[in-house]
């Protein structure tokens, strides 16, 4: 292969690659969510720290009548709060409560419990969504 050819063929990589990074940090707002420090997309609405295909995913689920569960409050809080019956969420950091607390709609029930304190969690009901923050890697957990 000639010199001439393996550089057109990086130089495309490197546009393609180019291209599909636009999309994330920008169409996405990827980059506007970091600087803001909030996880939100091109219409604002606020996003779970999930991968883009799986958001897109369960934004095509009706789960109108379900109802989620979540150890740790957030951004993904407000999301299903957009999507689902009723939210409830328990949350261990009093700042970050008290900040959902502000901005959160009236199907969010906020439960403020530090961790040391939750003796027995609620248990899960038929019909509901149960999510668990990862605490090593902050990602989620559907079950």
């Amino acid at each position: 292969m000639t010199l001439a050819r393996r550089l057109k063929q990086t130089f495309n990589a490197i546009r393609s690659s180019a291209g599909a990074c636009k999309i994330l940090l920008h169409d996405q707002r990827y980059f506007a969510s970091v600087r803001d420090g909030e996880f939100r997309d091109r219409e604002k609405n606020y996003l779970p720290w999930f991968t883009y295909p799986a958001i897109e995913a369960i934004k095509n689920w009706d789960l109108s009548e379900k109802r989620v569960f979540e150890y740790g409050a957030g951004f993904s809080t407000l999301f299903w709060a957009s999507r689902v019956r009723e939210v409830v969420s328990v949350e261990h950091n009093r700042a970050w409560y008290e900040k959902l607390v502000g901005i959160a709609p009236p199907n969010v029930r906020l439960i403020l419990a530090p961790i040391d304190e939750i003796e027995n969690p609620p248990t899960r009901r038929s019909g509901s969504l149960s999510l668990t923050p990862e605490r090593s890697t902050g990602a989620s957990r559907l079950s």
